[in-house]
């Protein structure tokens, strides 16, 4: 498979408060091919496509509507994102979001200010091992 087409059929939500951050991770991940929904908060999981559902969730780790909520557990039980696996994404850095990654129990993490290019690669080789 192509790296052009390395997120062929594969559906991904972004959740980030950040308007530019969406729209960077957007941009770059659907130059490979994959489909994807934005949304800038959790409040913004209702307006997804009716029956849509992730293959993969990328999420910042801290949202503005969340203060008192933990992202990954209100994603779990959301149901348009329970059962897809979470790739953390922020701008802390990388050893951080592992050690964030290892105590919330999610699939991935990737660094917006250390390796945020290899976003792409990461969510593929996550749903489809052989990528």
């Amino acid at each position: 498979m192509s790296r052009r087409n390395l997120g062929a059929g594969l559906r991904v939500l972004l959740l980030d408060d950040s308007p530019d951050a969406v729209d960077f991770e957007r941009t770059l991940l659907e130059r490979y091919g994959f489909e994807v929904v934005t949304c800038l908060s959790l409040d913004d999981l209702a307006d997804c496509p009716e029956g849509w559902t992730p293959h993969v969730v990328v999420s910042d780790v801290d949202l503005p509507d969340a203060v008192d909520t933990d992202v990954v557990v209100a994603l779990s039980e959301h149901p348009t994102t329970k059962g897809a696996p979470v790739v953390l994404c922020s701008g802390l850095p990388i050893v951080e979001l592992e050690r964030i990654r290892d105590e919330r129990g999610v699939a991935g993490c990737v660094s917006k200010s250390d390796n945020i290019r290899d976003l792409p690669q990461a969510l593929a080789d996550l749903v489809r091992p052989s990528a």
